[in-house]
């Protein structure tokens, strides 16, 4: 970082946070882990459900709601203690992507929330439509966060499968094309971790969950 700040920043695939108990137990691990932004993916979170999701939050919460309450919903969490001003929020209609503009002393920052769509026909077109959507609403130049479950590895090393994901090439082009670096994988070179496994096999799983900044972040 070139300013005095360390965020700590978390990306998960909560599969519904309409169960009480679950989403204070999710909560109660943001806050024990110091989270300060946390991108949460499939909340399940509709317009008829929203107010109980947002109560328990003790802090800002962003959502792109869902019309189902069994699928899709992304929401941005920071946590109340975080010295920033909201500038403006953009979202999709699907419950897939979410984009706030925000200022940490004084500077423009952008965090993005995804949730790529798992057939492997849509995502080509998912990731285009994300690059241009982050472009055209992204005030940020030198802060740029994107997490989320993107539903595709990047690269070889990511994944332990049987099959092989054919839109590899153009998450590639998302990253370069936004000069986004994994943060994970620049801290633990030559390490490999996955964060879906397969429950019939677990002998297949891959790292599909991703958080990105620009270079300028490290």
């Amino acid at each position: 970082w070139t300013m005095n700040l360390n965020l700590r920043v978390l990306s998960l695939n909560v599969r519904g946070l309409n169960d009480k108990t679950k989403r204070l137990g999710i909560y109660q691990f943001i806050k024990d882990k110091n989270i300060d932004i946390a991108c949460l993916q499939e909340t399940f979170c509709t317009i008829n459900n929203q107010r109980k999701i947002d109560l328990d939050w003790n802090g800002s919460i962003f959502h792109c709601l869902t019309e189902s309450a069994h699928s899709r919903g992304v929401s941005i969490l920071i946590r109340r203690s975080l010295n920033y001003n909201f500038v403006n929020m953009f979202k999709s209609n699907d419950g897939r992507r979410l984009l706030i503009n925000i200022e940490i002393e004084n500077e423009p920052f952008t965090i993005v929330n995804i949730y790529a769509p798992n057939v492997q026909h849509d995502q080509k077109i998912f990731f285009k439509r994300c690059e241009n959507w982050i472009k055209q609403n992204s005030d940020a130049t030198n802060y740029l966060i994107i997490a989320g479950d993107f539903n595709c590895t990047y690269n070889v090393n990511d994944q332990c499968s049987k099959s092989r994901n054919i839109n590899t090439k153009h998450f590639t082009d998302f990253l370069n094309h936004l000069n986004l670096k994994d943060i994970w994988k620049l801290h633990n070179p030559g390490v490999q971790k996955f964060t879906w496994i397969n429950p019939a096999d677990i002998s297949q799983g891959s790292r599909i969950d991703y958080i990105f900044t620009t270079q300028y972040m490290f």
